[in-house]
C-alpha cells in the first residue's frame, strides 16, 4: 500500500482528518489481508511512516484501532443505505421489494463485502463487538420494514400489532439465501437477484394474506 509522506509539524484539522482517514485505511487493509493475531502496531506505524508514539497516541491498543475500523465501516454501511424515498403509497409489494434490493446491493457493494468479511474474520475473537455490528447494520433495514408494515392497511390487524416479528421473518425468507450466497463469493445476475426477491416478496405477502383471511 502506497502511503505519502506528511510534512513535519502540527496538522490542520483537515490535515489530521486526512491522516485519520489513512490510518483506518491501511490498518482495515491490514487486517483484512492478515487477520488480527497477525497484524502489530509496529508494523502499521511502519508501513505509514509514522512514530509509535503518534499511533499510540491515537489508539492506546490493537483492540482500539481494530474497532474503529469496524466502526467506520459499520457507519459506511448505514449511510449507503436509502430508504427514506421508498414508502407503500404505490402498494406494499413495491416497497417491499425495494427494501430488499436495496439492502442485497449494499451487502454486494464493495465496502458491503469488507465489512462481512471483517466480521467473519474475527467473530471468534470479538464476539460481542461483532454481534453489536451485525445488528446496527440490520437496524435501519428492520426500522422501515417494521415501519412499513405497521402503516400499511394491506396487512391484518393480527400482523400489524406485532409488525418487528413480520420484519423479521421477511428479512430471513427474502434475504437470508441471496446474502448468504453474495458473501460467500457467489455471483448473482440482477435477473437473478429479481427473481429470488420476486419469489420471496410474493410468498410472504401470500402467508400476510392467509392470516388476514383466517383471523377477520
Amino acid at each position: 500500500m502506497n502511503v505519502s509522506r506528511r510534512a513535519v509539524g502540527r496538522p490542520t484539522r483537515e490535515q489530521a482528518a486526512a491522516i485519520e482517514s489513512q490510518l483506518l485505511d491501511y490498518a482495515e487493509q491490514a487486517f483484512l489481508e492478515s487477520g488480527f493475531d497477525q497484524v502489530a502496531m509496529a508494523e502499521i506505524a511502519q508501513g505509514l511512516a509514522m512514530s509509535k508514539r503518534t499511533l499510540y497516541s491515537r489508539y492506546a491498543n490493537k483492540n482500539d484501532l481494530f474497532q474503529a475500523v469496524l466502526q467506520r465501516l459499520v457507519e459506511e454501511y448505514q449511510r449507503a443505505l436509502r430508504y427514506d424515498a421508498i414508502t407503500s403509497k404505490g402498494n406494499l409489494r413495491d416497497a417491499l421489494f425495494d427494501i430488499a434490493q436495496a439492502r442485497l446491493a449494499s451487502l454486494n457493494s464493495e465496502r458491503g463485502r469488507a465489512l462481512q468479511r471483517l466480521l467473519s474474520m474475527h467473530t471468534y475473537r470479538f464476539p460481542d463487538e461483532v454481534l453489536t455490528a451485525h445488528q446496527d447494520t440490520m437496524e435501519p433495514t428492520m426500522n422501515r420494514l417494521t415501519q412499513l408494515i405497521a402503516q400499511s392497511p394491506e396487512v391484518s390487524a393480527q400482523i400489524a400489532k406485532e409488525p418487528a416479528q413480520a420484519a423479521s421473518a421477511f428479512m430471513a425468507l427474502a434475504l437470508g439465501a441471496p446474502a448468504r450466497l453474495l458473501l460467500t463469493g457467489h455471483v448473482l445476475s440482477s435477473k437473478e437477484i429479481q427473481e429470488r426477491l420476486s419469489y420471496s416478496v410474493d410468498l410472504f405477502l401470500r402467508g400476510i394474506c392467509a392470516e388476514a383471511g383466517s383471523i377477520d
